[in-house]
């Protein structure tokens, strides 16, 4: 990929096994591989206590509580200066080829002709059950869970995109995990990639 940028961003819900994906796929393609460590780095740059990242991470309880919220209304000055700080790394980041996982890496990003934009998805009782074994929880706490972060994710991006984007939205690869093994979704990303550096 010598003298050519291609960036992956990877949306998904939870539940698909984005993370895991995004390790492979950076193992398999050489690229480095961006996650958590943007928000380490936003908050570095904001002066924002690193304790605090958890609680802004996608998981804000006002996302979760309010989200018949306005998009004006505010979710906290310290939130806003977080994610801005974000969008920042992201864009930083994204100078050179990599992959991203979430953040919105995909809106922030949008009009990056780089950029491979996938979106990972499956059905609710699937990603339940996944939950249930992973975390080793009832299928009923599971289910708690997993809609849980759908909304806050949900309200996530509305309130950073002023309401104009959604997870499936503008994406060049969607693939379904119900259907679909990590290792198939690898390497179809993988495949796309490699189609597009052939454009290039």
């Amino acid at each position: 990929m010598a003298g050519k940028k291609i960036i992956i961003t990877i949306a998904r819900e939870f539940g698909t096994n984005g993370h895991e994906m995004g390790m492979i796929l950076s193992e398999k393609l050489g690229l480095p591989f961006y996650d958590k460590d943007i928000l380490t780095k936003a908050a570095h740059e904001s002066g924002i206590e690193l304790d605090k990242v958890k609680e802004a991470d996608e998981k804000i309880n006002s996302r979760i509580l309010k989200p018949l919220l306005g998009y004006s209304a505010g979710i906290g000055e310290e939130e806003d200066l977080l994610f801005q700080a974000e969008e920042r790394v992201i864009r930083q980041v994204a100078e050179h080829s990599c992959i991203i996982i979430g953040h919105l890496a995909d809106y922030i990003l949008k009009d990056d002709p780089d950029c491979i934009k996938v979106f990972i998805y499956a059905p609710f009782e699937e990603r339940v059950k996944k939950i249930a074994k992973k975390y080793r929880i009832s299928k009923e706490e599971s289910r708690k869970v997993v809609r849980r972060m759908d909304q806050a994710r949900n309200n996530f991006y509305a309130y950073y995109s002023n309401g104009k984007w959604e997870h499936s939205k503008g994406k060049d690869l969607i693939l379904n995990r119900a259907t679909i093994s990590l290792e198939q979704c690898v390497d179809m990303i993988a495949h796309l990639v490699e189609l597009k550096m052939k454009e290039k």
